[in-house]
C-alpha cells in the first residue's frame, strides 16, 4: 500500500472483520481499562451505544470524561509501580474477563499493569491506539527511556484508526499480525454530532478573531519521547511574533493535561488563554487556526480545509502528519508566513470517513475472542 492510498478521503474499511454471533457467544465479559483523555474519549461511545457489557476501570483525566457522560466505572487513585501491579492482579483475579481492552497512555499505569496481569492469567490483551504517534512509547517502559525500548506492554491484539496508523505502527516494530484497523468510534461520534452545531454556528471571522494556538505538552514528556526539533513554547513564541506583525489577537487553547497557570508569560490584553473553548466555535469564528500534532488538530480539520500543523525542523523530517489529509503543513517561518498571508478558503468536509466505528470495533473484539 503506498502512503497516497492512505490518504483518501473515503471510509475506512481495511482491518474491518465481519463476524457472525449467537447470542451465548455474545455474552462474555470484557475488563476495559483507561487513564488518559484519548482512550476515554474513544470508549465512550462504544459503551454507551452497547451492546457489549464491560466492567470499567478508570483513573486521571480519564475518570472525569467518564463521569461527564456518566458512565459507571471504579476510580483508581494514583499508585506507584508496585501498587498497581497488585492491584491489577487483584482487579484481574475478581473480575476473571474474557478479554483485556485497554488505552495505551505513557508512563507505567493501570492499562500497563493490567495488560500484564491479564497476560500472566492467560487472557487474550487488546488495545487502543487512539494516535498516530509513539508507538514504542506507548509500549515500552518509561523510567528509563530509551534504555528500556523494549515493547515489554505490548498487547495480543492493537486497534488503529486507520491504515496511515497501521503502516506507522509497522514501522515502529509492531508485527502485522496484531494490528487491526478499526477507525475512531470518538471521531465517529464527531462526525455524526458536530455537522449541525457546526453548521448552526453563525461565523464571526474578522479582525477581533485571530489566530487560535491548539496547544499541547511537548517540552513536559521530551524524557519520555523520541527528540523533537520543537515544542509548544517555541511555536508559541513564532505565533506571537506573527500575530503582533499582523495586528490580530492570538487566543490559546489548552490540552486537557495542562494546567491552567500555563503560558502565564505570554497572557496579555491581546493573548488569552482558554482551558476550554466550544468546538463549533473553535471551526467558525478564527481566522487562523495553528497547533502541532494533537488530536484536538485533526478533529478541527475534519471540518476546515485550512488547520495548519507548525511543526518548525530545519532538517525537515517527515512524520505522521505529513501523510494524514487533514491539515496544511507548515515546517518553517517562511512556509507559516505564507499560509497566513495568504490563507485558504475556509470550507467544511462533508465525508464521513469514521462511519460504523464502533462497529468495526466489537467486531474486531468478537473475532480476538474466537482465535484460539
Amino acid at each position: 500500500m503506498t502512503i497516497s492510498s492512505m490518504n483518501e478521503n473515503k471510509p475506512i474499511t481495511e482491518g474491518a472483520h465481519e463476524v457472525e454471533f449467537s447470542e451465548e457467544q455474545d455474552s462474555w465479559s470484557i475488563l476495559l481499562s483507561c487513564v488518559d483523555a484519548g482512550a476515554a474519549n474513544y470508549f465512550i461511545p462504544l459503551v454507551l451505544e452497547g451492546p457489549s457489557k464491560f466492567e470499567i476501570f478508570a483513573s486521571g483525566i480519564a475518570a472525569d470524561k467518564l463521569l461527564e457522560s456518566s458512565i459507571q466505572f471504579e476510580n483508581v487513585s494514583e499508585k506507584e509501580w508496585p501498587q498497581l501491579r497488585s492491584l491489577a492482579r487483584e482487579i484481574i483475579e475478581r473480575i476473571s474477563p474474557d478479554l483485556l481492552l485497554c488505552g495505551t497512555s505513557w508512563g507505567m499505569t493501570l492499562d500497563k499493569a493490567l495488560t500484564l496481569a491479564a497476560t500472566e492469567r492467560g487472557i487474550k490483551t487488546v488495545s487502543i491506539v487512539d494516535h498516530w504517534t509513539h508507538f514504542r512509547v506507548r509500549y515500552g517502559d518509561v523510567t528509563d527511556w530509551p534504555e528500556k525500548d523494549d515493547l515489554r506492554f505490548l498487547t495480543d491484539y492493537c486497534i488503529v484508526i486507520d491504515p496511515a496508523a497501521s503502516h506507522l505502527a509497522k514501522k515502529a516494530g509492531i508485527e502485522p499480525s496484531r494490528l487491526r484497523v478499526g477507525g475512531s468510534p470518538h471521531l465517529e461520534k464527531m462526525e455524526r454530532e458536530s455537522l449541525s452545531a457546526i453548521l448552526s454556528t453563525e461565523p464571526i471571522v474578522s479582525a477581533k478573531n485571530g489566530i487560535l494556538f491548539i496547544s499541547e505538552r511537548i517540552r513536559e514528556d521530551s524524557g519520555a519521547l523520541e527528540h523533537s526539533p520543537f515544542d509548544e513554547y517555541t511555536v508559541l513564541e513564532d505565533l506571537v511574533r506573527m500575530a503582533e506583525r499582523k495586528s490580530i489577537p492570538l487566543d490559546i487553547k489548552l490540552h486537557p493535561q495542562e494546567d491552567d497557570s500555563k503560558f502565564a508569560e505570554f497572557r496579555s490584553l491581546n493573548t488569552r488563554v482558554y482551558k476550554q473553548l466550544d468546538f463549533a466555535k473553535m471551526v467558525n469564528r478564527y481566522r487562523f487556526v495553528v497547533g502541532m500534532n494533537s488530536m484536538l488538530l485533526i478533529e478541527l480539520g475534519m471540518w476546515r480545509n485550512d488547520i495548519i500543523s507548525y511543526r518548525p525542523d530545519p532538517d525537515h523530517q517527515s512524520d505522521f502528519m505529513d501523510i494524514l489529509p487533514y491539515v496544511t503543513n507548515a515546517r518553517n517561518i517562511p512556509e507559516l508566513e505564507s499560509l497566513l498571508d495568504k490563507p485558504q478558503g475556509k470550507g467544511f468536509s462533508r465525508s464521513l470517513r469514521f462511519q460504523n466505528s464502533c462497529d468495526r470495533v466489537r467486531s474486531i473484539l468478537k473475532e480476538v475472542r474466537m482465535i484460539n
